[in-house]
């Protein structure tokens, strides 16, 4: 497991699952397998096996020793839907994730069609929990139905990552799409990214009101080409909504929801200085405002820090500390 991550869209990377095989084009020149080939053959090293699939039960309990809510990739050197992973280990990663759930989890396939049907099977006539993001890799229209399948998963949040992008995908079905990824290609054999594909998906995205990132334009190295699209950068994350089963504010819900005091701190994950702890009050639209408000008159708020972590606790700190991350500068969700 790596913290402080390197890839734009994520904080950390936690690997239960590594080693895969290739099932689309999107393989043809893999960053992972490129980076555990390397290795192969070393006896003692993490990746002596190469990339061939291997299962970690030493690390299903990794999540746990962090105790600063983040954003963790899981499995960016492998697949946890890859058809020699055991549905019983796969379980033990769920259910990994659902009792640490003070992170964010990133849990992205090209096994489209077996994650929904395992997602079917878990949560039956529920969803995934919010804090599990589920996401499938579309790089070319021959895998477009991925996102159908995607779209039939019982997740609360379903992402796309649209990378490597090797064409123009035209119209895609962004019903019940939370977010929107896009990035080119990198390393000795990368592939060219055109700004004409990426601009009709962030077109897209815009007209659906889906949140959309822009990683890289690639190149020999990740960062040759940059991040800018048009001069500008692209960094919209999800906007997540927890119900009161969690015991959360929910604002986005549409729920009637009426607490008499939460405690609302808010950490940016740049920094570890603590940048507002107040109590906020009333239904869910005042409470939003309230939030907003708040944070836009703190003097010398930097907002190149980006997106803050907000631990809510319920009303006279009985419950749990229940992390969520919120975009407070695009009408805040808890």
């Amino acid at each position: 497991m790596a913290d402080n991550s390197a890839i734009e869209w994520t904080d950390a990377t936690w690997n239960p699952v590594t080693g895969c095989t290739k099932v689309s084009r999107g393989c043809d020149h893999c960053y992972a397998e490129r980076f555990a080939e390397r290795w192969r053959g070393i006896p003692g090293h993490p990746y002596g096996q190469g990339f061939d699939l291997r299962l970690w039960e030493s690390r299903l309990n990794q999540p746990a020793q962090w105790r600063k809510p983040r954003m963790i990739f899981v499995n960016s050197m492998g697949d946890l839907f890859h058809k020699d992973v055991p549905s019983g280990f796969i379980d033990q990663v769920f259910a990994q994730m659902e009792t640490v759930d003070r992170h964010t989890y990133q849990v992205l396939t090209k096994r489209s069609l077996r994650m929904r049907d395992y997602l079917k099977d878990r949560y039956e006539d529920r969803l995934a929990p919010p804090h599990i993001w589920c996401g499938v890799s579309v790089e070319d229209r021959t895998v477009r139905p991925r996102i159908r399948h995607l779209s039939m998963a019982p997740a609360t949040v379903r992402f796309l990552s649209l990378e490597p992008l090797l064409e123009s995908l035209g119209t895609i079905d962004l019903r019940g799409i939370s977010w929107v990824i896009v990035g080119g290609e990198s390393g000795p054999q990368a592939r060219l990214l055109r700004s004409e594909w990426v601009c009709e998906i962030r077109d897209q995205c815009r007209s659906a009101r889906v949140p959309f990132f822009f990683k890289q334009w690639g190149g020999p190295t990740p960062k040759a080409g940059g991040r800018l699209l048009e001069g500008e950068e692209y960094n919209a994350l999800p906007k997540v909504s927890v119900g009161r089963s969690r015991g959360v504010l929910s604002i986005a819900s549409g729920e009637e929801f009426s607490p008499d005091g939460f405690y609302a701190e808010f950490f940016f994950p740049e920094s570890p200085k603590r940048y507002l702890a107040t109590r906020i009050k009333g239904g869910k639209e005042e409470v939003a405002i309230n939030v907003i408000m708040t944070l836009w008159l703190m003097e010398n708020l930097p907002q190149s820090l980006g997106i803050p972590f907000a631990h809510i606790i319920a009303p006279r700190k009985t419950s749990q500390e229940i992390p969520m991350q919120t975009n407070i500068f695009e009408y805040a969700c808890f």
